[in-house]
């Protein structure tokens, strides 16, 4: 798959350089996005936590360095009322809950008690991505578990990032881990993997290895907008991972290399990911609260919408709403 060379940097793409890629699909219509007509999201990334009922080490007793300076602020509560007000505040109607951090069945166990009491959650969250220790003789028996405890339950969350960015330990030098990963798709979960630009060949490999599982990379795969040389090695693993249809992009997270982002800083690379992996494998997520550091909720959904407005009004709703809904098999 070729790649165009558009710049990543703050400037925007010329208006219809998405449009013209994705022209040669079937489209449902032309018309450009217009303020009036109903906008549907699934938010497809976000967290939960209640502090006291559970133990989030990087929350309370672990604090460690981030990419995006101190995080004191989120380090509280956020409960369910508090995501259902942030919410509304941007006409949010399906989310999907990332594993936080805290013991991973308990976590369900307290997520499932949520969702089904509707007259306080709406039913929200409407699908769960878990944690898994992948690398367990009783990965399996950990899969198995979490599926029986929410049939909101559709995948693994897999984070390797801190590989490179805070040495920890590499799971995917562990046969074990690699045997783990090629259990998912027998039970009908997905991962999602988040990644540096430096893991994108081994995300590679792994979705070529195991073709009907389905791949999430969760927050653009950590594209860092400033540094040229990582931007170079970024776009090279992008377009060879795009071209593989078991792997969809999650588009989130860009406060992690800046606070101060905006619908024009972000268009760039919105743009790119669309035209690599089009409007049926990538969608956009609030990783909330954490990007609450940048902005509220209904400001970080009305940059993302800002950053697709030159698309149609088809193409919009793939990537705020439809997209997600099939991937994490999201009903209404």
């Amino acid at each position: 798959m070729s790649l165009s060379r558009h710049s990543i940097g703050p400037a925007r793409l010329p208006v219809g350089t998405v449009r013209r890629r994705i022209a040669g699909r079937q489209r449902e219509t032309t018309t450009p996005h217009r303020g009036g007509l109903l906008v549907r999201i699934v938010d497809a990334h976000h967290h939960l936590w209640d502090l006291t009922a559970h133990h989030y080490p990087w929350l309370t007793t672990d604090i460690q360095p981030k990419s995006y300076g101190d995080y004191s602020s989120i380090r509280r509560d956020y409960l369910i009322e508090d995501f259902l007000a942030d919410v509304d505040s941007a006409g949010v109607t399906r989310s999907v809950h990332l594993a936080a951090g805290t013991d991973p069945f308990a976590e369900t166990a307290w997520l499932a008690e949520i969702a089904e009491d509707v007259d306080r959650s709406r039913g929200f969250p409407h699908a769960l991505v878990a944690d898994v220790d992948l690398t367990a003789d009783t990965a399996e028996e950990g899969i198995e578990r979490q599926a029986a405890l929410s049939g909101r339950m559709r995948g693994v969350r897999q984070i390797l990032s801190g590989v490179v960015t805070a040495g920890h330990a590499d799971p995917s030098a562990n046969p074990a881990w690699h045997s783990g990963i090629g259990l998912l798709a027998k039970h009908d979960f997905s991962l999602d993997l988040q990644i540096h630009p430096t893991q994108l060949d081994l995300a590679v490999g792994l979705a070529r290895d195991n073709p009907e599982l389905t791949v999430v990379l969760d927050h653009c795969a950590l594209v860092d907008q400033r540094d040229p040389d990582g931007l170079a090695l970024w776009r090279r693993g992008i377009a060879e991972i795009a071209a593989l249809s078991n792997v969809h992009m999650k588009i989130s997270a860009f406060m992690l290399y800046n606070l101060d982002f905006t619908a024009d800083s972000i268009r760039p690379v919105v743009h790119e990911l669309v035209d690599n992996f089009g409007v049926d494998r990538a969608f956009f997520a609030s990783n909330f609260p954490v990007d609450r550091l940048a902005c509220s909720y209904a400001e970080l959904w009305a940059r993302y919408r800002a950053s697709i407005a030159d698309l149609t009004d088809d193409e919009q709703d793939r990537l705020l709403y439809r997209s997600a809904a099939a991937t994490y098999r999201i009903d209404g």
